[in-house]
């Protein structure tokens, strides 16, 4: 019998009811917010002001401050399943937790300073990426540099379009130029509604780079998905505030499971299901680059 992986929401139907209605008004707003600035976009060019701004606020050789991961053994062996070199597989990585505003039952923080973990009143996973970042100190380093910089523009008094075009530049001018297949957040997520839009822009900017990502923003993933760009996809993850909103016909949604059975069903917090394979079998299994450019759900083995 095939592995099932049960996410059922057991409160009371009247109390998962009104929690779902509040949920879909905010996601409503949510939408309509990254619409109006995703159509006040008018150019993809970077407007020399914006440069300016960004060396302003941050200072001399502020590009060193941005950390890019290139020693991520499954992006690296991504990289290599699709006949380039493993070295032009890339992560760009923030802190776990603290940039994930809607993860629930894998919201984990490592300490920026100590690297002492706290978990979130709900916790049922852990994650591994705060994981990592508690027990190797110049990863959490890493990632806090990095943050650290993207931040002075999420406070700066630049207007949100401007905000897009700033964290564009940040990562466009840092990107090393080897780069084909980049994983957008292998810790973290997107913070900012100008932020997620920075990434769309990124990929239109660079269309020789391949662009993936789990997200629990659900409206960013539906964007992405209706944008359909040939090179920036990416999946639902699986434990985060809005799952009682996913509808298995239209969203493509990750999965941690215990269990390397095929065809496994999944029951939705919302009652909905679907049934799907494992596309994540081992720790560096590349596969879950494949099943999210095939427009698939993403089974991730738990290892």
């Amino acid at each position: 019998m095939a592995h099932t992986v049960d996410y059922r929401d057991t409160r009371p139907t009247a109390q998962v009811e009104t929690l779902t209605a509040l949920l879909q008004a905010k996601y409503d707003t949510e939408f309509g917010t990254v619409m109006a600035l995703l159509g006040a976009i008018v150019s993809a060019v970077i407007p020399p002001n914006v440069v300016s701004a960004v060396d302003a606020l941050l200072g001399a050789a502020w590009q060193s401050t941005i950390k890019w991961t290139a020693q991520n053994r499954k992006v690296n062996a991504t990289a290599l399943a699709h006949g380039t070199h493993a070295y032009k597989g890339l992560s760009f990585d923030i802190p776990a937790g603290y940039t994930c505003s809607k993860a629930d039952v894998c919201l984990v923080y490592a300490n920026k300073v100590t690297g002492v973990i706290a978990k979130g009143k709900k916790d049922k996973y852990g994650c591994y990426a705060a994981n990592l970042e508690a027990f190797y100190t110049s990863k959490r380093i890493a990632v806090w540099s990095t943050f650290d910089t993207l931040r002075k523009v999420h406070k700066s008094s630049m207007t949100s379009i401007d905000k897009v075009y700033a964290y564009a530049h940040i990562i466009v001018s840092t990107m090393p130029k080897r780069a084909k297949i980049v994983r957008i957040h292998s810790h973290g997520d997107f913070f900012s509604v100008e932020y997620f839009l920075a990434w769309v822009l990124v990929a239109k900017l660079l269309p020789a780079v391949k662009f993936y990502g789990y997200s629990k923003h659900l409206v960013y993933v539906r964007v992405l998905a209706d944008l359909n760009l040939d090179n920036l996809r990416a999946v639902y993850s699986l434990g985060g505030k809005d799952d009682l909103l996913l509808n298995p016909d239209i969203d493509r949604i990750a999965w941690v499971t215990p269990s390397l059975d095929d065809a496994q069903t999944v029951l939705l917090p919302n009652g909905t299901s679907f049934v799907d394979d494992v596309a994540c079998k081992f720790s560096t299994d590349p596969s879950d680059f494949d099943a999210i450019y095939a427009g698939r759900n993403v089974g991730l083995h738990l290892h």
